[in-house]
């Protein structure tokens, strides 16, 4: 037998769904940590090795810078002997022999003032340059005026050591020149020293230094012009600014901010294409700085390859977790699947079905005994069940012939009486439980015409035993008895004695003369009857038919019959005009409740009665009033035996 589960909704889904939950969630933090940790890695590793790239680089351009300022300053020295200052032909040689001595310098000029050289009262400037194939001498005097030149207007005008401006040779080379002023004793420049530093072996072997080969390196002078650029038509041409006003992605100004304010650091900028991480550094010699720029995705790729790596591990990972857990959850299960089967099988009446076999003494172990002992238990039950319900069969079908037999002593048949016009009586009777306690009746002796109502304690088969015997009573007793209070007196002796259940019975008889009208009545603790009629006189009393339905509170109210014997009971009389109605009726009426444990009550009771028109009929007015009380009731399930009668005088 298979069991029929909604895969979805099964527990065995649910626990296999929990565990790829939290297996899920457990790597995918564990792999977000790695993530996290890996990227602080990744950074501080680029960080250190970029820094360590800037610093080299510093090094080597401040080793270039630092040269050419030393091997300035020694020239100058020895340029200021005399044998040197005033000698066209000396000078020539001590650059000469100056430059042999400096691989790293591409030319010497000396720029003296006008007539300090013997001979060259226009001024004199000699300048040696290195070249493939040796040396090119020349006057810069002969062909401009190189007092006007920024490297030896600045130096001449301040009087200190300063760097020029770089500049591109004829031959294409980029200079950068160191410039010293030359003085005489009392202080006046007289000369200018210019040497000049090759900027593209330079560049070229700072490229070298690149971490990455799609890393680039750069220099930038003071105003962020390209001094070393990888692109050669950018040197001197562009500037950090020219490029950013010509980008198509939002540039980062602060870059641009803290390479201009000399700042190291390093920051990062987006473009179409990537994001690029720039780090940067000042040159304190000169006022450059030195930018390196890496792609995110030169950065990336061992990032990206353990990133995937990982990810692929992690799905791998929980794949496996899941089939094997679902393996195993599948093996625990099958066992609960086996009981589910058995207990469906159980549940049609298949006691012999076999359970599953457990070997190990755990959880399942303890089911399977739970379920032996259970089908022990029902068959038990259900054996049981059978005896009772074979008894409760018997017992309903006893009480469905008592039901009968105790219907049967009731009047049922109206007019009872066709020959005697001016009776007119209806009843109704509607026991709560299978047998009710609630009785009516009435016997024509001559013309008396004697009428009961009564409602005896209890319910059930006591009550209704109990209530046979008093209608025998009623029926046996009311000939002898010429009135209502002996009556009473005689069903209540009758009834009191050897009563060792304590039963009782409230009751309500009356007695009317059809021909005269005379009513006698005897209340046995009984609710008050209501009538449709109005006192007319007191002597004797005298009751007219009229709208006014109202409680005949003035008969005396007795004890009820049964509780004790030799009570001496009371009755009343009165005169009875033809059209009068007297409703008598049990507690079952007034006090039926409602779903909302809502009572009939007596004034809703005294209301229906009223609506009744006068020449209705007597089961008419029986009729209505039970139906109003259904109507209160609804679905709520009767409570009490509900027992209506009612006589009319016409």
């Amino acid at each position: 037998m298979t069991l029929n589960v909604n895969r979805r909704q099964s527990f065995k889904f649910k626990l296999c769904l929990w565990i790829f939950a939290l297996a899920t969630l457990a790597f995918a933090a564990v792999f977000m940590a790695c993530v996290h940790f890996l990227k602080i890695e990744v950074k501080n590793d680029l960080d250190a090795l970029v820094n360590a790239k800037l610093d080299y680089a510093l090094r080597a351009l401040d080793e270039g810078l630092t040269t050419t300022v030393v091997s300035s300053e020694n020239l100058v020295s020895i340029s200021k002997s005399p044998f040197v200052k005033n000698r066209r032909d000396s000078i020539y040689s001590l650059c000469q022999h100056f430059l042999d001595a400096n691989p790293r310098i591409q030319g010497v000029a000396v720029g003296y003032e006008p007539g300090v050289v013997k001979g060259h009262e226009k001024g004199f400037a000699p300048y040696i340059m290195r070249t493939k194939d040796g040396y090119i001498n020349r006057d810069l005097s002969q062909t401009k005026d190189y007092r006007n030149a920024n490297w030896y207007k600045v130096a001449h005008d301040t009087g200190k050591p300063c760097w020029s401006k770089p500049f591109i040779e004829s031959n294409g080379t980029i200079i950068t020149s160191y410039n010293v002023p030359l003085k005489d004793n009392s202080g006046k420049v007289y000369a200018v020293i210019a040497v000049d530093l090759n900027l593209n072996v330079m560049a070229d072997s700072l490229q070298q230094l690149r971490p990455y080969p799609t890393a680039m390196l750069t220099v930038v002078d003071k105003d962020g012009t390209f001094v070393a650029h990888p692109n050669r038509d950018y040197i001197l041409n562009e500037s950090l600014q020219s490029l950013i006003s010509k980008a198509d992605y939002a540039p980062n100004e602060r870059i641009l901010n803290d390479i201009k304010a000399g700042k190291r650091g390093s920051d990062n900028y987006e473009t179409k294409e990537d994001k690029i991480f720039i780090f940067y550094a000042p040159v304190k010699k000169n006022g450059w700085t030195i930018t390196l720029e890496v792609p995110r995705k030169e950065i990336a790729k061992g990032y990206d390859k353990m990133f995937q790596a990982m990810l692929l591990d992690m799905i791998i990972g929980v794949v496996l977790l899941v089939v094997v857990c679902v393996i195993i959850i599948n093996r625990m299960t099958r066992p609960l699947e086996l009981f589910a089967d058995a207990a469906k099988s159980i549940s049609h009446g298949d006691f012999d079905v076999n359970l599953p076999m457990i070997k190990d003494r755990n959880e399942l172990y303890d089911l399977r005994q739970a379920f032996v002992s259970m089908k022990g238990s029902l068959q038990t039950y259900i054996t049981q069940l059978a005896d009772t319900t074979k008894s409760k069969a018997i017992i309903e079908g006893e009480l469905n012939t008592a039901r009968k037999i105790q219907m049967a002593m009731i009047p049922k048949i109206f007019p009872p009486y066709p020959d005697r016009k001016e009776l007119d009586i209806y009843g109704s009777l509607t026991p709560a439980k299978a047998v009710g306690g609630d009785l009516y009746d009435f016997v024509l002796d001559g013309d008396d015409f004697y009428f009961v109502i009564g409602d005896v304690s209890g319910k059930g088969v006591p009550a209704s035993l109990f209530m046979a015997i008093t209608r025998s009573l009623f029926r046996n007793n009311v000939t002898h008895a010429k009135s209502p209070a002996a009556v009473a007196t005689l069903l209540n002796n009758a009834l009191a004695q050897d009563n060792e259940e304590n039963m009782f019975v409230t009751m309500f008889i009356g007695c009317c003369n059809l021909k005269t009208g005379v009513f006698t009545c005897c209340n046995c603790g009984h609710n008050a009857p209501a009538t449709n009629g109005k006192i007319v006189s007191t002597n004797p009393v005298t009751i007219a038919p009229g709208q006014d339905v109202h409680f005949m509170t003035s008969a005396p109210t007795n004890i009820p019959i049964g509780v004790m014997e030799n009570y001496p009971f009371e009755e009343i009389s009165m005169q009875l005009e033809p059209g009068i109605k007297i409703m008598l009726y049990t507690d079952g009426i007034t006090e039926a409740e409602n779903a909302k444990a809502e009572l009939y009550g007596e004034e809703r009771f005294l209301k229906t009665l009223s609506s009744i028109p006068i020449e209705a009929s007597v089961k008419e007015a029986v009729t209505t009033l039970i139906d109003d009380v259904h109507r209160h009731a609804g679905n709520a399930e009767q409570s009490d035996d509900i027992t209506v009668l009612c006589m009319g005088y016409i």
